[in-house]
Order: C-alpha cells, then structure tokens, then sequence
C-alpha cells in the first residue's frame, strides 16, 4: 500500500513538472537557477549542480502537493536555491 502510494505521489510530481514545461515556469526556473549560479560565483562560491537544482525542485513540488498547498506560494525558489 505504502508502495503504491509512494508510486502515485512521484507520478503526480512528475506530471506536475511536465505540465510546468508547457506553462513557461520551468523556464522561469531555470531563468532563477541561472541567477543564483551566477551570483554564488561572482562570490567566489560553488553552487550546486542542475541536476540537484531540479531534484530540490521535486522535492518542494512533492512536500507542496502532500500537504494541500499552493505549490507556487512565495518562496518556493529560496527553498529549492538554500
């Protein structure tokens, strides 16, 4: 059971990201991610990879949809970039 719903939350975030693609916000995050790379190297700072930068992102998507909240609340790239 735990399974199953494990299964159907990752679909959900998955779709979710997807339909984040057809609607322009993905670029807008990867407009954010560009930024903050930029910026945490103008400090002489690493930042993390694409990769971790978008895994983050699910993550937040998947706590947002468990809980019942706005996924697009405010501050939803500063929990991603932290």
């Amino acid at each position: 059971m735990a399974v199953e719903r494990a299964g159907a939350a990752a679909a959900q975030v998955e779709a979710f990201v997807a339909s984040m693609k057809g609607t322009g916000r993905l670029k807008a995050f990867n407009g954010a991610y560009k930024a903050a790379k930029a910026a945490a190297a103008a400090r002489g700072e690493g930042f993390m990879s694409y990769t971790v930068a978008l895994s983050r992102l699910r993550t937040q998507i998947g706590a947002r949809l468990a809980g019942g909240g706005n996924v697009y609340e405010p501050g939803l790239m500063a929990e991603v970039f932290r």
